[in-house]
């Protein structure tokens, strides 16, 4: 159910280096299968923040097809608001595959701040 879900949210997004799902879909089996995509936007399960993950090359490595900024890793808060310009921007993994929003519209801009850098 989830691929389907998946794969009728890609094929109507226009600008396909990003996806924006409107539930958490266990997708790290299904996005690989869209060489475009770059980015995944998502709501946490858990606290209602949403999430942007970077797509991996394999579901069973960790190779990004492209990191989140190198000036990101590991930031906070403030420090990550005033970096990215996103005054809701919360997290990013020093690993650079994950950062964390308050807002949807949050984790949106920080997706397209990725792909363009």
């Amino acid at each position: 159910m989830a691929e389907e879900a998946i794969s009728s949210i890609y094929k109507n997004t226009i600008d396909k280096r990003i996806i924006i799902l409107d539930k958490h879909y266990p997708h790290e089996y299904v996005l690989h299968n869209f060489p475009e995509l770059l980015f995944v936007v998502y709501p946490s399960k858990a606290d209602g923040t949403w999430r942007l993950r970077a797509v991996g090359e394999n579901p069973k490595t960790f190779v990004n097809r492209k990191n989140l900024p190198k000036s990101w890793a590991g930031l906070r808060d403030e420090e990550l608001a005033n970096v990215t310009g996103v005054p809701d921007a919360i997290f990013c993994h020093r690993g650079l595959f994950l950062a964390v929003a308050k807002t949807k519209e949050g984790a949106i801009k920080l997706a397209q701040i990725a792909v363009e850098s």
